[in-house]
């Protein structure tokens, strides 16, 4: 290969190569590991390049042991005729199986497999994030008004303001103080 072509082909390499934000305090974490390693000499964008190519082969090579493991699992639905069966609800979602059936059957909106695992992805963030009281308090106002779907970004969005209490008058006091007028 002359040198001509050698140019060429890194020119390509490069137009192909996209710009990628990543947060600055993996930065300084991959600077510190770089640093304090036998790659300190590297450049950073090198060392990170190289990294995430390790972590790559890591995971083709469990893709390629583990592909068939899957089989026959309640994960695995067929997206044709598919019908909700109760067995679906697994894990934490148990403790809120029967509300989840409920707003299953009364839902608006379609019953297929992509609006189940919308339902059991905003069940378990809302679960996960704000506790088993307002995942279960979500799937009554959800009964009641017949909502499609449950997610965290609308129940973050739309959550009720907790309102400090108010304090009672005091009208002993009221009558007590000196008058204005």
């Amino acid at each position: 290969m002359t040198k001509k072509q050698q140019k060429e082909s890194e020119k390509e390499a490069k137009a192909r190569q996209k710009a990628v934000r990543l947060n600055t305090v993996l930065l300084d974490q991959a600077r510190k590991r770089k640093d304090s390693g036998p790659d300190f000499w590297k450049t950073l964008p090198r060392f990170i390049e190289e990294a995430v190519e390790e972590k790559i082969k890591k995971v083709d090579e469990y893709a390629i042991v583990h592909n068939n493991n899957n089989k026959n699992t309640n994960k695995t639905f067929k997206t044709k005729n598919w019908r909700f069966k109760e067995e679906f609800i697994e894990g934490p979602l148990l403790a809120h199986k029967s509300l989840v059936i409920e707003f299953w059957y009364g839902k608006g909106g379609s019953n297929n497999l992509r609006a189940w695992q919308l339902l059991e992805k905003g069940c378990l963030e809302i679960l996960g994030s704000y506790g088993p009281d307002v995942l279960e308090e979500e799937l009554k106002k959800g009964i009641a008004c017949k909502w499609k779907s449950l997610s965290l970004a609308n129940y973050e969005a739309y959550k009720p303001i907790k309102r400090k209490e108010e304090k009672e008058l005091d009208f002993e006091a009221m009558d007590n103080a000196p008058s204005l007028f």
